[in-house]
């Protein structure tokens, strides 16, 4: 489906339940990410809605992302993020959004702070602690 120059596949909305909570969007801006985007999109499986920005990937992303998302917009790609994200944001049903590049993933605990957040936010913005790990090494400096 082509929707004003931007290429569209979508899958079946998956509806969480539970406790009330305020109901939020996921994104993540991909671009040849195959072998990680699966990894990325399952730690996203608690969200209301997930939404894949694939910057014309030529490996199969936007391909296995589908399996995990509720739409995947496929845009020309380009090497600056903000306005991808910027058109992400904008295109997110909900006013709760996480945002996360493709190389990203939520820990265990971070998915239990922000289930706990949506039933009783505290604030309006969060950013979370982040570990990174270079060559499968944690590298505290990074």
């Amino acid at each position: 489906m082509s929707i004003e120059g931007l290429q569209e596949t979508s899958k079946s909305p998956v509806t969480n339940t539970g406790a009330a909570r305020q109901r939020v969007s996921g994104v993540v801006i991909a671009y040849n990410r195959v072998d990680l985007i699966g990894t990325c999109l399952r730690a996203l499986s608690f969200v209301d809605e997930l939404l894949v920005i694939d910057k014309s990937s030529t490996d199969g992303t936007a391909e296995l992302a589908a399996q995990f998302a509720d739409r995947v917009i496929v845009v020309p790609w380009s090497p600056v993020v903000e306005e991808t994200r910027a058109f992400a944001v904008a295109t997110c049903k909900h006013d709760w959004i996480v945002c996360m590049d493709d190389d990203e993933c939520l820990s265990v605990e971070a998915v239990r702070f922000i289930e706990r957040e949506l039933i009783s936010p505290r604030a309006s913005v969060y950013l979370l602690p982040q570990r990174h790990y270079i060559m499968g090494q944690h590298d505290e400096r990074a």
